[in-house]
């Protein structure tokens, strides 16, 4: 299928690659004009109801190929949710490629998080060859389908759903837990050989200041129904962490300039946000500290309803799944 604010079909059925039928579908796909604007919410559509369709009980899946962008249907946190809960109740993982100068890559990794998929960006790393390799590797991929879980005491487990699992890449669940030591997670899932049982014994790490972005992450969870994150596995999770690292960054440096200007208002509040994510961050600690040097040489105070903040402990209690 090809899509722009309407899907097109290419072909009449689905059909076998190298076939005769696929080759006038590729070369109808080639004729068409890409006008930019597209509406994925409906072309997700579009694709679920002709797997629903087909015959047979074999898995199913769907492939994309495109920048994610839906300029013609801006997809709310609302339609996502609602369009994740289609695809897996009907067990259809996406798997996505993403193409061109500017991607979405929140939206599609978020739809390949949610229902089971994988996800591929075209760079000067990954050739469009090995991309194609790895969505073909992905529709054959294992994907186990979870019932209800529950979890232990004490877990606060952010979404509305249980992501599906794979066994080519990690699942990642954002959460908290205070606890410490040993714990069980156990789950029933729905796979290609099945029903199953499933069962892990872990123990809770020390907290690091590594994984001060894991603050961050659970705070966007909150935030968005547990929706609208993109950690499809632990690649997705690193480059996340990059991601907050690089924020803070930035705005540590807009609040030494806001200081070096004589905004302490804005120094502050910059500073106090950085804290909250990183309570070991000394240049923002710093930052904290001069304002109220100046404050005090000044005779000025703090603004109401500013909180002190702690000095930073080497442990933490809370930690972040």
């Amino acid at each position: 299928m090809a899509f722009d604010v309407r899907t097109a079909p290419m072909t009449s059925d689905f059909t076998a690659p190298g076939s005769d039928a696929m080759k006038a579908a590729l070369a109808r796909l080639d004729a068409r004009v890409p006008l930019g604007a597209s509406d994925v919410e409906k072309a997700l559509q579009a694709a679920t109801a002709a797997l629903a369709a087909a015959q047979g009980g074999r898995p199913k899946a769907v492939v994309y190929i495109g920048d994610g962008m839906s300029r013609a249907n801006y997809l709310t946190l609302d339609k996502v949710n609602e369009l994740v809960g289609t695809l897996v109740s009907n067990r259809i993982p996406v798997s996505a490629c993403l193409v061109g100068a500017r991607v979405d890559k929140q939206l599609m990794g978020t739809l390949a998080a949610e229902t089971g998929g994988m996800l591929n960006e075209t760079s000067q790393t990954l050739s469009p060859q090995q991309a194609g390799a790895n969505l073909a590797s992905a529709v054959h991929g294992a994907v186990l389908w979870p019932r209800p879980v529950t979890w232990p005491g004490g877990f606060t487990v952010l979404g509305n759903r249980t992501p599906p699992l794979r066994t080519d890449r990690d699942t990642v669940v954002v959460g908290t837990y205070p606890g410490t030591g040993q714990f069980t997670i156990q789950m029933n899932a729905d796979g290609p050989a099945g029903p199953q049982n499933l069962s892990w014994t872990v123990n809770a790490t020390p907290s690091r200041e590594s994984n001060n972005y894991l603050a961050r992450l659970v705070e966007l969870a909150r935030n968005n129904q547990g929706l609208g994150l993109p950690l499809v596995g632990s690649a997705s999770l690193a480059e996340a962490a990059r991601e907050v690292e690089a924020g803070m960054v930035g705005m540590t440096r807009l609040a030494a300039q806001a200081l070096s200007s004589g905004d302490l208002q804005g120094a502050e509040r910059m500073a106090r946000s950085v804290l909250r994510q990183d309570p070991g961050n000394v240049q923002a600690q710093n930052i904290v500290d001069a304002v109220a040097r100046r404050r005090a040489e000044g005779g000025g105070a703090p603004p109401a309803g500013a909180a002190p903040i702690p000095r930073p402990r080497r442990q933490r209690q809370d930690r972040a799944i």
